[in-house]
């Protein structure tokens, strides 16, 4: 939307992007993806999934702790929901291989004048993780303002009165912004 709707925006939030090719060993990083989506094929989702986040680093014991909430509720849910099973496929066999492989146009987004905040978790920053790595690279390329927010990639389910403030911080920064820009 930074580069085709720029109108439509007031200001872009950047969450952890994984854009595997702005890191500096991006072919390591595109081949463990292409890894990744071929083991999905052979073994199945499942591994290919417990794969990608264990070669991403995320924090696996956090994210089921953050889940279990969740996952009660959709229990109790008469509401439809797609499977573990079913989210696994769409992540590892329509989601991954296109997601990772995007590139930003980056000279178009800052021709565009979008206001873009990059937001990086406070874990994958103290561990310097992949995506905390491309997500630096971001900011500095976009010459954006970098946020730092609570917790791992999926705490707005563990801590969400925490990160709902972090966010509510930016938005209320880019207001600010752009009230001092007219």
């Amino acid at each position: 939307m930074a580069k085709t709707q720029a109108q439509a925006l007031k200001a872009l939030i950047v969450h952890e992007a994984p854009l595997a090719r702005l890191h500096p060993n991006a072919r390591k990083w595109q081949r463990f993806f292409a890894s990744v989506y071929l083991n999905g094929l052979r073994f199945g989702s499942s591994i290919a999934a417990l794969q990608f986040m264990l070669g991403v680093q995320l924090p696996i014991a956090e994210l089921i702790k953050a889940t279990k909430p969740i996952n009660a509720h959709r229990a109790q849910s008469s509401e439809p929901y797609l499977s573990d099973q079913t989210a696994s496929e769409v992540l590892v066999k329509m989601e991954l291989l296109p997601v990772t492989n995007y590139l930003p146009d980056v000279e178009s987004i800052i021709r565009n004048g979008v206001r873009v905040f990059i937001a990086i978790g406070e874990w994958a920053l103290k561990r310097n993780t992949w995506i905390a790595q491309v997500n630096l690279i971001l900011a500095q390329q976009l010459g954006c303002e970098l946020v730092k927010f609570p917790g791992h990639h999926g705490s707005f389910m563990d801590l969400p009165v925490e990160w709902a403030a972090a966010l509510r911080g930016v938005l209320h920064r880019a207001q600010e912004l752009d009230s001092q820009a007219e």
